[in-house]
């Protein structure tokens, strides 16, 4: 038996693996501009010690008017070392984060008080590793997926401290590093250690200079960022997507406007709706985030068949909710939806991955109980064999096959397919139109592998305000690529042609005609839809 245990062991960890790094640099198929700021920036880190603007080791990542998390970005110098500038180094670290996430799972719950707890830690292991949202988001570089792996293990020795309290000390640091992996983190994270140490008081009443050495380091850790608690870094994502600003409410409030302490009640039934629609089973086993770039096409959260399964497990929950790990589970579940509550859209897959996580578990826990209230092991042999069927047959109809040719646009491919055309065509001047893809700069940056020093002396004039001014600029030269918001302007005395490209919508016949242009190439994304197209223009002056 023990044998049979070890080999289904490693066969779910292998699994995992698969599901992870199968064509990784292939699916999804590109970068999107996020993963590519991020990778660019690590280059920049590891050959310069600044990001792409010559920020020293920034605190917060500047990126596209908006702030991103920095750990991701400091961990990816190391596979961009050892395998370049490449989409694999990019998102190497998020795939192992989803391996090690699965692994975690196993351990947690092989470590807790369930009479079969192999079986149940392996079927646990087993759900998160083929899950929607766990492969999606770890073929992504995305800093969400480090954090959960960082939370996942915080969970895990905050369960060992409840034996060994000095494990709180380790729960503490992890927790407080993750609020460096993911902007949600910043409020989640504290708030489920402030939570923990509540809920379990009575546990370290004889330990409290453990609790305050682990709320001391957690505190030390959040310094860097709290000192800019103020600045546009601290506060311009939340101020971007929150519904507590007055102008908002005038906008947004209805009736309410008109109503005594109405902004107070509006704010209240935002995040009371938010708040639920994290536990929809529409939104959870039905409809696909409703942005593309955060899912899988014609795919949930979780697989639609797994609802029946959430209503045993949370049975089961309730049931053993004075066991210390489901306590803490379930407090996971209380507080990660929390960050994307207080957010204006109604359902944003990437800010509640630690919801999905236990929910995740809570899945197996349900599937184990109807498993066992089987009598014949024939039915659970069928039964396990036809679900395991159906949803990897799913899951790669949908995801190695659709997602590519539906998607590819969302992972900028033109953009790559372009980058490297100007390389093919590395003699020509191109000109690039920035209107609908502000980002584009990123891509050519990224696969042109353009020197790092030369995009930091364009960006050089953030630096005096870097954290307190996130306005964003694409106008950007990248070698032979001018990326500007006017295409149509040339150097007066220019004595070649360039070649002008654009999306469908910024050339028409009549600029055709009147600049003379000759068309000179198109570039269709995998489906076949033409998203680019290029132009040649004639040259102003002579060549002497």
């Amino acid at each position: 038996m023990r044998t049979i245990k070890i080999i289904l062991f490693f066969s779910v960890l292998a699994i995992s693996i698969f599901l992870r790094f199968y064509h990784l640099d292939q699916l999804p198929p590109g970068l999107n501009a996020d993963e590519a700021s991020l990778g660019y920036d690590a280059y920049s880190l590891l050959l310069t010690g600044k990001d792409q603007y010559g920020k020293a080791f920034p605190i917060f990542l500047r990126s596209f008017g908006a702030y991103q998390s920095p750990l991701y970005a400091y961990l990816t110098t190391a596979p961009i070392f050892l395998f370049g500038l490449s989409i694999f180094a990019v998102r190497l670290l998020s795939a192992l984060a989803g391996i090690l996430t699965v692994l975690m799972t196993f351990i947690i719950i092989y470590n807790s008080k369930e009479n079969n707890k192999f079986w149940q830690a392996l079927l646990a292991s087993f759900i998160v590793s083929f899950m929607p949202w766990s492969i999606f988001f770890s073929r992504t570089a995305v800093e969400a997926n480090l954090a959960l792996f960082l939370v996942a293990g915080a969970a895990y020795f905050l369960i060992r401290s409840l034996r060994q309290p000095v494990f709180f000390i380790y729960a503490s640091i992890l927790l407080a590093v993750s609020t460096y992996a993911y902007q949600a983190q910043r409020l989640s994270s504290i708030l489920f250690l402030l939570g923990f140490t509540i809920v379990f008081a009575k546990q370290f009443l004889s330990r409290k200079k453990i609790v305050l050495v682990g709320l001391a380091l957690m505190f030390i850790i959040q310094i860097p960022q709290l000192t800019l608690i103020n600045s546009q870094a601290g506060t311009r994502r939340l101020d971007q997507v929150n519904y507590f600003s007055k102008n908002y409410f005038d906008q947004n409030g209805g009736n309410l406007k008109s109503v005594l302490f109405g902004q107070q009640i509006y704010i209240f039934n935002q995040f009371s709706s938010h708040y639920l629609a994290y536990f929809s089973p529409k939104n959870l086993f039905f409809d696909p985030d409703p942005q593309e770039g955060r899912s899988i096409p014609d795919l949930s959260v979780f697989y639609g068949w797994m609802f029946i399964p959430l209503l045993f497990g949370f049975k089961v929950f309730w049931e053993k909710r004075k066991d210390p790990t489901i306590k803490i589970l379930l407090l996971f579940i209380a507080v990660s939806v929390i960050p994307a509550a207080l957010t204006r859209e109604p359902f944003y897959t990437l800010r509640v991955l630690p919801l999905f996580w236990v929910l995740s578990i809570i899945i197996s826990f349900g599937g184990f109980e109807i498993l066992c209230n089987l009598r014949f092991n024939i039915l659970k042999v069928i039964l396990l064999f036809i679900i395991s069927t159906f949803t990897f047959v799913t899951l790669y109809n949908n995801y190695f096959i659709l997602l590519k040719y539906e998607r590819s646009s969302e992972y900028g491919f033109p953009y790559i397919e372009l980058a490297k055309k100007t390389e093919e065509l590395s003699s020509k001047k191109f000109v690039v139109d920035l209107e609908r893809q502000s980002q584009s700069y990123i891509w050519f940056a990224f696969f042109k592998k353009y020197d790092p020093y030369k995009l930091q002396d364009q960006g050089k004039d953030v630096l005096k305000n870097y954290y307190n001014a996130a306005d964003f600029n694409g106008n950007k030269v990248i070698g032979n690529v001018e990326i500007k918001d006017d295409i149509w302007k040339q150097e007066e005395n220019s004595c070649i042609s360039d070649i002008i490209v654009g999306d469908l919508l910024a050339v028409s016949e009549a600029d055709i005609k009147e600049h003379e242009l000759h068309r000179e190439f198109e570039i269709p994304d995998l489906s076949g839809k033409v998203k680019l197209k290029a132009y040649s223009t004639r040259a102003k002056g002579k060549c002497y």
